[in-house]
C-alpha cells in the first residue's frame, strides 16, 4: 500500500473537520455563502475520505486471510464500497438540488420553505439527500466495529531519570 493514500486520507479528513467548524460558526441565515462552502467541505471532502478509506481497506484485505478477527472480510469490503458510492451519489444529488432550489426560490427568507415557493421540491430532495448522506456515513462508520474491537490501549506512564548534578544545577534556587 502506498503511503500517499494515508496522507490523502488525513488531509481530506482535516478539510472535512474544518468544514464542520465553518458550518457551525457561520449560520445559514447570516452568511449563506460561507455556510454553503463549509457544507461543501464537510460533505465533499467526506465523500473523498470514504472513497480513500475504502481504497485503503481494499489494499489491506490480505490481512483478513491471516487474521479473520480484524473484520476486513469480503462482506465488510463490499459494504464499504457500496456505502461510499451511495454517499458520493447522495452528495451529488444534494448539491445539485440545493443549487437549483436556491436559484428558483421565490420566498423572502431561505429558512422557511412552503410548497407554494418555487424550488420547494428541489429543496426537499436536497434535505432528504443530506440525511441519506448522514445515514450512509453512520453505516460506513459501523463497518469499523470489528477493527476497533481488536485495538488495545495501554495506560500512558511517565518516567523521570536522575540528572547528574552539575555546577549549573547547583546554582539554581
Amino acid at each position: 500500500m502506498n503511503k500517499l493514500w494515508n496522507i490523502l486520507g488525513i488531509v481530506t479528513g482535516l478539510i472535512s473537520c474544518l468544514g464542520i467548524t465553518t458550518v457551525g460558526s457561520f449560520q445559514e441565515t447570516v452568511l449563506l455563502p460561507i455556510h454553503a462552502l463549509g457544507a461543501a467541505m464537510v460533505f465533499g471532502s467526506g465523500s473523498l475520505y470514504l472513497l480513500i478509506q475504502t481504497k485503503i481497506t481494499f489494499d489491506v484485505r490480505h490481512i483478513y486471510i491471516k487474521n479473520p478477527d480484524y473484520g476486513i472480510g469480503p462482506k465488510t469490503l463490499y459494504l464499504r464500497i457500496i456505502t461510499a458510492i451511495c454517499f458520493a451519489c447522495f452528495y451529488t444529488v444534494a448539491s445539485v438540488c440545493a443549487f437549483v432550489a436556491l436559484m428558483k426560490f421565490s420566498g423572502t427568507t431561505i429558512i422557511w420553505w412552503t410548497e407554494e415557493h418555487a424550488g420547494y421540491n428541489e429543496h426537499l430532495a436536497a434535505a432528504i439527500a443530506e440525511w441519506a448522506m448522514v445515514a450512509s456515513f453512520l453505516v460506513y462508520l459501523y463497518t469499523f466495529t470489528y477493527e476497533f474491537k481488536s485495538l488495545e490501549f495501554e495506560e500512558v506512564t511517565m518516567k523521570t531519570r536522575e540528572v547528574a548534578k552539575s555546577k549549573s544545577n547547583e546554582e539554581l534556587p
